[in-house]
């Protein structure tokens, strides 16, 4: 029974060694992605920076947005973590990343978007 057990010890060992060197690129990937991804809100403007290497910025002026659509799973929920998705007018939209407390942010947008009001530049 003994000499049995070994060779699956051994198995288990093997896929949880694959595992572990295919999944470390893959997460050092994402934390520099994270590391490399920022957002905030201005008192005129929604502001989104990508990139490492090559930058992308996307932005909203704060009185130019229609809709805020907040993507969270069942685990966001529980754990306090989701996605917003801005609208604007025109079609422009921004996707946002994963974030925590995203309704507390939906908030503070929504609310700089009342401040502004609709006729100022």
């Amino acid at each position: 029974m003994l000499f049995r057990a070994i060779p699956l010890v051994v198995k288990l060992f093997g896929y949880f060694l694959l595992l572990s060197v295919i999944g470390a690129p893959v997460r050092i990937v994402y934390i520099i992605w994270m590391r490399c991804t920022e957002f905030a809100i201005t008192n005129k403007r929604l502001i989104l920076k990508k990139g490492w290497i090559m930058r992308k910025t996307e932005e909203i002026r704060l009185n130019r947005i229609e809709e805020v659509n907040l993507h969270q799973s069942i685990t966001g929920r529980i754990l306090g973590y989701g996605r917003l998705q801005v609208r604007g007018t025109g079609g422009s939209g921004i996707r946002l990343p994963q974030m925590a407390r995203p309704l507390e942010f939906r908030q503070a947008l929504l609310a700089g978007n009342r401040d502004i009001g609709p006729d100022t530049p």
